[in-house]
C-alpha cells in the first residue's frame, strides 16, 4: 500500500504538472475554441434568459411542451447548441480549483495503481504494465471525448486536444505507476 501512495502521489504531481504545460504553455489550447463576438452582449442575454448555473441544451424538448417531433425539427433547423453556464462567475485559477484538480489527479493515479496492483501477477513486467495503463488510457478517453462530436455535434478539434491531454496523461501515469506495482 505504501509504494501505490507514493507513485499515486509521484504521478499525481506530474500529470498535475503536465497539465499546466499543456493548458497554459503549449499553444494549440485557445485555438481550438472560437471567441464569442459582442461577448457582453450574449453575455447579458445568457443572464437574461439562463435561470442558474448549468448544462443547458439548444432546442430542448421541454422547450416544445415535451414534443420531441417538434424538438427534432428545430434541431433539424439549428442553431444547435450545449451551453455549459455558470452564473456567479469564478477566478480563472484559484486555490480551491488547483487543490481540487490535484486530488482528482491523485485518486485517478491512485484507482490505476491499485487496479494495475491488482493484475500485477498476470502483467509481471514493467513493460506489460505500461502497455496495460496506455491501452486503458486511449480506451477511455476516446470514449470520454470522440464521442461528443458524434453525439452532441461538439467541436471535433477541442474534442480531440481533450482527448490528446487526456490520453498523455494516461501514459504518464503508465510509465510512472508501472514502476510502483508488481515486482519489476
Amino acid at each position: 500500500m505504501k509504494r501505490t501512495i507514493i507513485g499515486s502521489l509521484l504521478a499525481a504531481l506530474v500529470v498535475f504538472t503536465w497539465g499546466f504545460v499543456f493548458w497554459n504553455v503549449l499553444p494549440p489550447a485557445w485555438s481550438v475554441r472560437a471567441p464569442v463576438e459582442q461577448a457582453d452582449q450574449l453575455s447579458a442575454e445568457l443572464q437574461k434568459h439562463l435561470p442558474s448555473s448549468g448544462t443547458y441544451a439548444l432546442p430542448h424538448p421541454a422547450t416544445f411542451g415535451g414534443d420531441t417531433a417538434a424538438a427534432g425539427e428545430a434541431y433539424l433547423q439549428g442553431p444547435i447548441a450545449t451551453i455549459q453556464y455558470h452564473a456567479e462567475g469564478a477566478p480563472v485559477v484559484s486555490g480551491g480549483k488547483l487543490g481540487s484538480g490535484f486530488v482528482h489527479i491523485f485518486i485517478t493515479a491512485f484507482l490505476i495503481a491499485t487496479l494495475l496492483g491488482w493484475v500485477a501477477s498476470s502483467v509481471p513486467s514493467y513493460g506489460a504494465r505500461v502497455k496495460v495503463v496506455v491501452l486503458a488510457g486511449f480506451a477511455a478517453a476516446f470514449f470520454a471525448h470522440l464521442d461528443d462530436p458524434i453525439w452532441y455535434l461538439h467541436s471535433w478539434g477541442f474534442e480531440f486536444y481533450h482527448f490528446a491531454y487526456d490520453f498523455t496523461s494516461w501514459v504518464i501515469y503508465g510509465l510512472i505507476l508501472g514502476k510502483f506495482t508488481g515486482d519489476n
